[in-house]
């Protein structure tokens, strides 16, 4: 069985940029790290990224889904990091979904919708 038919939501392949930080009980101290979000689903992403934190991190997430069908809009979620890849030439980081900020999952399904068309 592939990784497709294994994963609850189906994924799309993307190619945005998604800024994330681990929570700080400063907000003021909070540093923002960059990574490339390649493939994203209702339940997920992985990130394209140096920066790697460990597993249960809790990260909040901020990134626009480019689609030309729908109005740009910044969605800000909360996920946590279920695996890391450490391979030199390809590192990164799987993260689950908690939440999204603002509207539900529902909502971005829709958007993520509209970028696989």
């Amino acid at each position: 069985m592939d990784d497709q038919n294994k994963r609850k939501y189906p994924r799309i392949s993307t190619n945005f940029f998604v800024k994330f930080s681990r929570d700080a009980i400063d907000s003021t101290i909070r540093q923002l790290q960059e990574g490339l979000a390649e493939n994203c689903s209702t339940g997920g992403m992985f990130i394209a990224t140096d920066r790697l934190f460990s597993r249960g991190s809790v990260l909040n997430l901020e990134f626009n889904l480019n689609s030309e069908t729908m109005p740009r809009r910044l969605i800000q979620a909360r996920a946590i990091v279920r695996w890391i890849q450490r391979i030199v030439t390809h590192p990164g980081m799987g993260v689950e979904f908690l939440l999204f900020n603002g509207f539900g999952k529902h909502e971005f399904a829709q958007q993520l919708e509209h970028l696989s068309q």
